[in-house]
């Protein structure tokens, strides 16, 4: 059921086809007529098309300014690539779009069958991981291969994530199936980050900036960590009053995720712009 459209105070509207409260319609929405305008839009739907935005039983509250929607507040059910629960919306794209059955429904490409078994699963047991980060970056990736491989209070930024870091221990091998995705699910329980043992890591958050900030700051961390260990002298040990535990929500609540994202993108702008296509 979309809901109208309006324009700021004093710019016109274009025209734009909006369906009335209780109607069905199977046709995308098409907001192109609003292009070159500022708009609001509400929309309530149960399933609603925006270019390669695909969104199930969701509300939406967002803005469209030149042809990009920004959106304030997703809830419910979506799948697309290049979304945040609030972000920028990138019409186009190549990103791979798949419900929690394996089924693509956008993208032109097959899922990688380990991709699903381990996405999936975290998806489905925690609907505050909006964004799963799954990496096999050598830090991290070193940590989980040593017996007992934990991250130590010894550098300032384990002040912020070590509360926030799970292992898991059991070498249970790939993802073969959905059961080891659910176990993984598990094991990082009520934590952002989980070390996966003898593999890699995963970082959950409720947008592509708060996941994408913190692992980096986790991996940069246990970088700092190796590398100071392979001096062999002891490491020092900061006193654990310090620890923010007290930061256990969103990785943005605290920390300039989305800065930290939109540096990175315009690095990628300037030297890799093919990125985007």
């Amino acid at each position: 059921e979309p809901a109208a459209a309006s324009g700021a105070a004093g710019s016109p509207v274009a025209p734009i086809a909006v369906a009335k409260v209780g109607a069905v319609t199977a046709e995308p929405i098409n907001t192109s007529a609003l292009n070159g305008f500022d708009a609001k839009l509400t929309l309530r739907t149960s399933a609603m098309m925006i270019a390669s935005l695909r969104v199930n039983y969701a509300d939406v509250d967002a803005t469209l300014r030149n042809g990009t929607l920004t959106v304030s507040r997703l809830t419910g059910q979506f799948y697309g690539g290049g979304v945040d629960a609030s972000g920028t919306v990138k019409t186009g794209g190549n990103g791979l779009a798949v419900d929690f059955k394996g089924n693509v429904i956008s993208g032109g490409r097959e899922v990688r069958s380990v991709t699903y078994h381990i996405h999936a699963p975290v998806h489905a047991a925690n609907p505050a991981a909006k964004c799963a980060i799954h990496l096999h970056p050598p830090n991290l990736t070193a940590l989980s291969m040593i017996e007992g491989g934990r991250m130590c209070m010894a550098h300032h930024n384990n002040l912020l994530v070590i509360h926030r870091v799970a292992y898991d221990d059991a070498a249970t091998g790939p993802a073969s199936n959905l059961e080891e995705g659910y176990r993984l699910a598990r094991a990082i329980g009520d934590a952002t980050t989980l070390v996966m043992a003898n593999h890699g890591v995963m970082t959950v958050g409720p947008t592509v900036h708060d996941a994408f900030h913190e692992v980096c700051t986790v991996e940069k961390t246990v970088g700092y960590q190796l590398h100071a260990a392979a001096s062999g002298l002891p490491l020092r040990r900061q006193p654990d009053h310090l620890r923010w535990t007290h930061h256990t929500g969103a990785w943005s609540d605290v920390h300039d995720g989305r800065q930290f994202l939109d540096a990175w993108r315009r690095i990628l702008d300037r030297e890799e712009p093919d990125y985007a296509s």
